[in-house]
Parts: structure tokens; C-alpha cells; sequence
């Protein structure tokens, strides 16, 4: 397989994986009553939202081999915008619930992959463009991941057992 027809195929699993990203962090935005935890994940759907639109406009570029630096651009100025995601002064007395727990959960899981996602196709990739591309992008998932995971570190209440399957 021609290396671009390899980097396609590979674009378009990674929108397919953002495309499951959003759909999560919008599930757990409505199935959560709290307002502050709901806006949160709402606010990760739009910024997957964003990966799916710079990773269909990459896919364009790769396609007819042009030059990338436009997108490059928008893409660096994007994320640095969306570092911080959410005030985390409200996560200090929430408690948790078993949604929040499983869509944690999930959403973890979901960002784990994300950034091995990327870190393996920088990885394979020789064009400097490409690889920061990809850099970027695991760069963006990690901070997903470590906003999530801030949030459940300070939540206070009790554990409990759970099921993915329940949320």
C-alpha cells in the first residue's frame, strides 16, 4: 500500500475515534445532572468536535499532497486556546455519582487511546509537518485526559462498584 493511501486509512480511523469520543462526552453531558460536570463534558464534545474538523481538513490536504502550513496554523492557535477547559474551582465539593464515575471512566479509557493512537502515527510518519501534526494532536488528547483525571481526584464521596455497562 502506497504510503498516502496508508496515512487516509489511517485519518480516517483516528475521525472514527473522535467521532466515538464525542458522542461519549455528549452522553455524559446529558445523562449528568450536575450543570458544572455536564458543561465539562460538553465542553470535550466540542473540543472532539474540533479534532473531527482539523482531521477531515488534513485528510483533504494528504489527499492532494499540498502543503499543510495554513491548517498547521489554525490548528496550533486552537490548541492553545482550548488548554483549559473548565474552571476547576467547582470540582473541590462535588460528589460523586456512579454516572460521573463510569463516564469517567470511559472518557479515560477513550483518551488512553487517543494519545497511543497518535503517539504510534507519529511515530511511522517521516514528514516533519505530518509529525507534528500528530504531535499536536496527542498533545490535545493529553490534556483531555489530564483535566479528567483531575476531576475525579478531587471529587469527594465514597467509591462503590460499578459497571461500564450501566451508563
Amino acid at each position: 500500500m502506497e504510503k498516502n493511501e496508508e496515512l487516509i486509512k489511517e485519518i480516517k480511523k483516528a475521525l472514527k475515534n473522535e467521532e466515538v469520543s464525542k458522542k461519549l462526552y455528549n452522553d455524559a453531558s446529558n445523562k449528568i445532572n450536575n450543570q458544572e460536570v455536564s458543561d465539562f463534558f460538553s465542553s470535550l464534545a466540542q473540543d472532539e468536535e474540533s479534532h473531527v474538523k482539523y482531521l477531515s481538513k488534513y485528510l483533504k490536504y494528504v489527499d492532494k499532497d499540498t502543503d499543510i502550513f495554513d491548517l498547521m496554523f489554525d490548528l496550533k492557535k486552537n490548541y492553545f486556546a482550548s488548554k483549559e477547559l473548565f474552571d476547576r474551582s467547582f470540582v473541590k465539593n462535588l460528589t460523586k455519582t456512579k454516572d460521573m464515575l463510569i463516564a469517567i471512566q470511559k472518557a479515560t479509557e477513550q483518551e488512553k487511546k487517543a494519545i497511543d493512537y497518535y503517539s504510534n502515527c507519529s511515530s511511522l510518519e517521516n514528514n516533519p509537518e505530518l509529525i507534528e501534526f500528530f504531535d499536536i494532536m496527542k498533545k490535545w488528547e493529553q490534556g483531555h485526559l489530564e483535566s479528567i483525571l483531575e476531576l475525579f481526584e478531587q471529587m469527594d464521596g465514597n467509591e462503590f462498584s460499578y459497571e461500564l455497562d450501566d451508563f
